[in-house]
């Protein structure tokens, strides 16, 4: 196992979902062809298809801090590149590919060009409206993510609510 794969399962509890995860139902669209970065490809391939990030993940860059929940892999399911490229064909900014998604759904991008990451607002008013240049590289941006602190201190708190819970059916 790589060592940004080693760390991500690690430090970030990133793992793939179960194997029930919902099968691409329609076949590709002709057309969907990017040519995936070998990091994202190793990535896949050392944890098994997407990554899904049970503590949140962020990367905090100069122009905010975003969270990421799913890395798309290459398994034939909901999370697959190919059928997320294919979904926002169109829609996202000529010349990048989506590569992952938020918690609210938006997209994380690269620049086919430069390999620079972006962050990809969906419900922006203008293609280019909502895209934010976050990280200059793939490598770089993975390896600035962080456990999103937040997610776990509020998860403890709801916890510590709780008083009884009754199992009796």
């Amino acid at each position: 196992m790589r060592a940004i794969s080693k760390r991500m399962s690690e430090v970030l509890g990133a793992h793939c979902p179960s194997p029930t995860s919902r099968q691409i139902d329609e076949p590709l669209q002709e057309g969907c062809v990017i040519e995936i970065e070998d990091l994202l490809v190793d990535l896949s391939s050392d944890l098994g298809g997407a990554v899904v990030f049970t503590r949140g993940a962020q990367c905090v860059s100069q122009t905010g801090t975003y969270d990421l929940d799913i890395i798309y892999g290459l398994s034939p399911d909901g999370y697959n590149i190919f059928q997320r490229n294919n979904m926002y064909s169109g829609r996202i900014p000529d010349k990048t590919y989506t590569f992952g998604e938020s918690p609210a759904g938006d997209q994380f991008c690269i620049a086919k060009a430069t390999g620079a990451v972006h962050y990809w607002a969906h419900d922006a008013a203008g293609v280019d409206r909502g895209y934010v240049l976050i990280s200059s590289s793939l490598e770089d941006f993975l390896n600035r993510l962080t456990p999103n602190e937040t997610s776990d201190s509020e998860a403890l708190e709801k916890s510590k609510k709780i008083v009884s819970i009754d199992l009796s059916f």
